[in-house]
């Protein structure tokens, strides 16, 4: 993951996972959100989905300290 952080952030994020059927999922996308001295908040674009490897849509993290 690449981020660039201030009170808003931006980047690119690679996943991977591997299903249960030994399968490789990889796909990368672009982050963007906000960030403060107390919570990171931000949402993936949509992960584009390849065979057997679909991505759930509208995905969004918050951490909090």
């Amino acid at each position: 993951m690449t981020l660039d952080v201030g009170p808003t952030l931006s980047g690119s994020v690679s996943i991977s996972q591997t299903l249960l059927s030994g399968v490789n999922c990889t796909s990368s996308t672009t982050i963007s959100g906000t960030a403060s001295s107390t919570r990171v908040q931000f949402t993936l674009a949509a992960l584009a989905p390849s065979g057997l490897c679909q991505w759930a849509t509208n995905q969004q993290f918050t951490f909090t300290r």
